[in-house]
């Protein structure tokens, strides 16, 4: 800014200064921070692949809006669009923090898309028998899941996605307490149930808590490796 160089405040930020200001600061720290989880490529793939999407992201926050017809448009658009390539983005990276190698993280990403095919337990592929036709081609039986099983593990899929996507983070919940920068309380909810989320010094919410302590000390017991133990 001394030198008279392009800074990201104006109106017509340049590529060249969100490369030195945003871009390439946040390849590097994501870069070091794939570095710090293990020495692992797959690791640093891992940090990089970050360092993309956030780039990405303020890329568009910066450019984006400008190409788009109008605001109100352009917010009814992102929010849910947003979300889930959030969502869809962040799953994909994680495959790579998790696998041994390369070819193990190659096989799951092919069978996120479909690449081997789909599995069924017996049980409800005999009740889409009707559909037989359809479904021969990509649809395989197994057995290694009983239907009961498979259709407890949708449900708990579906119930902790929800509870991911609506339940208040820690940051919402303390946020009439400032626990970042930018971040402050919400307008007033229409529904009091949304505001009742709100973490507040009080009896309810401590017995709250102290009731989530115990039935998560209850429930420790087995084998359960730290993940940061090996790094």
């Amino acid at each position: 800014m001394a030198s008279g160089l392009p800074g990201l405040g104006r109106r017509a930020p340049s590529a060249g200064a969100f490369f030195q200001l945003l871009a390439g600061p946040v390849l590097l720290t994501m870069f070091v921070s794939g570095l710090w989880h293990g020495a692992g490529y797959l690791f640093i793939l891992w940090g990089l692949l970050h360092g993309v999407y956030l780039s990405v992201n303020h890329a568009w926050r910066l450019f984006g809006p400008r190409n788009w017809p109008n605001k109100e448009t352009h917010a009814r658009f992102m929010r849910p669009t947003g979300l889930a390539l959030t969502f869809l983005s962040v799953a994909v990276s994680m495959v790579l923090f998790r696998s041994a190698n390369a070819d193990a993280a190659k096989e799951l990403l092919q069978g996120m898309v479909g690449v081997n095919g789909i599995s069924l337990p017996q049980q409800i592929l005999a009740e889409l028998w009707p559909l037989k036709g359809l479904l021969q081609s990509f649809v395989a039986a197994s057995t290694e899941m009983s239907a009961q099983e498979f259709l407890l593990a949708i449900a708990w899929l579906g119930v902790l996605l929800l509870i991911a996507l609506l339940v208040p983070n820690t940051l919402q919940l303390m946020a009439r307490y400032e626990p970042a920068l930018g971040v402050g309380s919400r307008p007033a909810a229409p529904l009091s149930l949304l505001r009742a989320f709100d973490w507040a010094p009080t009896v309810p919410w401590a017995v709250a808590m102290s009731s989530l302590v115990v039935a998560a000390v209850m429930r420790l017991g087995g084998k359960s490796e730290f993940l940061y133990w090996q790094f």
